[in-house]
């Protein structure tokens, strides 16, 4: 997707005037010159191949020595070819051309300018990118706080379990993220995917709720959608990818989130979901497990160790 940018066209304009004028100046200098050697030509009597005498006189006409013998010379032919004289015609104005060699005067003093002081700064600061989540829709997971300017929470469905035996599931979210700011350059938009850890006692070691992440992007023009898979490398809690926003548009995906097993008595954040460039109206929160003791039925702000941003709102379960 391409857009007008006013800096571009300047900067062509002033290059595309310094070509024409090189290309005007040589244009005349070749005609005076080819104007020249048909005129000498014509004075010496010969080709002017080899006129060293044409070489002479045109030195002698540039001498000032001898400025009045020639203009004494020139008058007398012209006297000859106008005895009777001549009427003296009233110039045509030419104000087109007059205006033209006036921009093309004030484009050649600019280039002048730019290449001693360099280019000045017209060109506008850059519009910083923002974007916005929106979701459309939902799989194996139950909404449970819905965006009231803080963003969503959602339960992981089939972790709510007295004997805290989760042996593992999916869940997955349409959403799309939409550029909401009023730049022309297509954004590079880091999507922020952290997944919560736990302490896997059959290991003896600390093992992310994520073990893989998949993202389904849509193509409206060719019609078709490219998969991304991200898997858990070592003890990286990081599952987020680069996606690039057109300009004043949206990109449609699907995520898919894959969970491990995991004792699911204590409730807790599993994931955390957030775009680059975006407010606490685009996070997302996946939670799951039994025990809702630490969050008691009310709205409550959660600490800032559990949520990176401070004010984060849950809404729990009775």
């Amino acid at each position: 997707m391409s857009y007008f940018h006013v800096e571009g066209f300047l900067f062509w304009l002033i290059v595309g005037e310094f070509f024409a004028m090189l290309l005007k100046a040589l244009f005349h200098r070749v005609r005076r010159w080819a104007l020249h050697v048909q005129y000498m030509t014509k004075l010496a009597g010969g080709s002017l191949a080899v006129d060293v005498e044409a070489k002479y006189w045109n030195d002698k006409i540039h001498d000032p020595m001898y400025r009045s013998i020639w203009r004494w010379y020139y008058g007398t032919i012209w006297n000859k070819k106008h005895p009777g004289g001549v009427t003296v015609q009233k110039v045509k104005r030419r104000r087109l051309i007059k205006i033209a060699a006036l921009i093309s005067a004030i484009l050649l003093i600019s280039i002048v300018l730019v290449s001693m002081f360099g280019l000045p700064n017209i060109v506008p600061a850059p519009v910083p990118p923002k974007t916005q989540l929106q979701i459309f829709g939902q799989n194996n997971l139950t909404l449970v706080t819905p965006n009231t300017g803080l963003g969503w929470v959602y339960d992981l469905n089939g972790t709510a379990r007295a004997d805290g035996n989760y042996s593992g599931g999916w869940g997955g979210l349409g959403m799309g993220i939409v550029r909401t700011d009023k730049s022309n350059a297509d954004a590079t938009v880091f999507l922020n995917v952290t997944s919560g850890t736990f302490f896997d006692a059959a290991n003896n070691t600390t093992a992310t709720y994520l073990y893989r992440v998949t993202y389904l992007v849509f193509d409206d023009a060719a019609q078709k959608a490219t998969q991304y898979d991200i898997y858990a490398s070592g003890g990286d809690t990081q599952f987020g990818y680069i996606f690039t926003v057109p300009a004043h548009g949206s990109l449609l995906l699907d995520a898919f989130f894959f969970f491990r097993a995991f004792n699911s008595t204590k409730y807790s954040r599993l994931v955390t979901m957030q775009p680059a460039f975006s407010g606490f109206d685009s996070m997302v929160g996946i939670d799951g497990g039994y025990n809702h003791v630490t969050y008691p039925c009310s709205m409550v702000a959660l600490s800032t160790e559990m949520y990176p941003r401070p004010s984060s709102v849950v809404s729990a379960r009775c």
